[in-house]
């Protein structure tokens, strides 16, 4: 299911486009886990599994 929603926006853009913007961006992630991410899709529900870090800069 991900996959053809995946594929759908994929050729919308490049029909409208004219070209292949499709880039790839895994911010914090070790290499097994973008490869996890790209052949098991990426799970919004594990967000915040590992905990979340909120910080604060006062000057």
């Amino acid at each position: 299911r991900w996959f053809m929603q995946y594929l759908a926006h994929s050729r919308d853009f490049y029909k409208r486009l004219n070209e292949n913007t499709e880039k790839q961006l895994y911010h914090g992630c070790p290499e097994s886990a973008t490869i996890a991410i790209m052949e098991d899709c990426f799970n919004r529900s594990f967000a915040g599994v590992h905990g979340i870090v909120i910080t604060f800069d006062i000057s």
